[in-house]
């Protein structure tokens, strides 16, 4: 039968035709994601090429990967993004724990002399006040200090228990303090 026309020579047969299904869209690309860590560790995602198991065999989950899409697997990347863990920084002094009080102590009186400083010369200030008119009231101190009213009050309360002025009037305008 070679002289049939109907079939070609078997040199010249053409293949069997099977059936074209269009190609796969492409997956975008994941968001770029940071730079792991250093000395932390990664986990490699489904899909990922991952070494070989003893023997240089693949295992069958990569077998299926492999065979079911090839394309797909060598576009992933090789690490998962690694997710910053918070931690809690704790902040410890360096020495010696006793020593470290003995600092914070020191500075405590350090700022304690210089509060008793301020106080003092502003007790000073109101004294020489005095000295010149010879009386001074509440509200005369709290703009010579630039003070608010609580503040002046105890600044004339403090001179009054040191025995160093003295209170005529009991409450409100008619309240003045006298150089002892």
């Amino acid at each position: 039968m070679p002289d049939d026309p109907s079939t070609p020579p078997a040199d010249t047969q053409a293949p069997p035709i099977e059936p074209v299904t269009p190609p796969a869209a492409e997956p975008t690309p994941p968001p770029e994601a940071p730079a792991p860590e250093p000395n932390t560790p990664t986990t490699p995602s489904v899909g990922t090429d991952t070494p070989p198991q003893a023997g240089g065999e693949e295992t069958p989950a990569q077998a299926e990967v492999s065979e079911a899409a090839p394309e797909l697997v060598s576009e992933q990347p090789a690490t998962t993004p690694s997710i910053p863990i918070p931690t809690t920084t704790v902040i410890r002094p360096h020495g010696d724990p006793e020593e470290q009080r003995a600092v914070n102590g020191a500075r405590l009186a350090v700022a304690n002399a210089k509060i008793q400083a301020t106080k003092q010369k502003r007790l000073d200030k109101i004294m020489s006040r005095l000295s010149e008119k010879g009386k001074i009231t509440n509200d005369e101190v709290e703009k010579l200090l630039r003070v608010s009213d609580a503040t002046a009050t105890r600044y004339l309360d403090a001179l009054e228990k040191e025995g160093r002025v003295r209170q005529e009037g009991k409450t409100g305008r008619s309240v003045v303090y006298i150089k002892i």
